[in-house]
């Protein structure tokens, strides 16, 4: 006669977690700005800096 000696039947389901409580303690952040916006790709919004060659050393 076979026994089921130290095994567990589950029976029920856990809970669906709810993740954005769990993650954020109070409200949730405000979304962030778009940091790459279309005039950084405009000319008018192109800057030039110093050229800076590091294959040569400094004279």
């Amino acid at each position: 006669m076979p026994t089921n000696r130290g095994l567990a039947r589950i029976t029920t389901t856990p809970p669906v977690p709810d993740y954005n409580v769990q993650q954020f303690l109070g409200e949730p952040p405000p979304t962030v700005p778009a940091v790459l916006r279309a005039d950084l790709f405009s000319a008018s919004g192109a800057h030039g800096g110093p050229v800076i060659d590091r294959r040569r050393p400094p004279s």
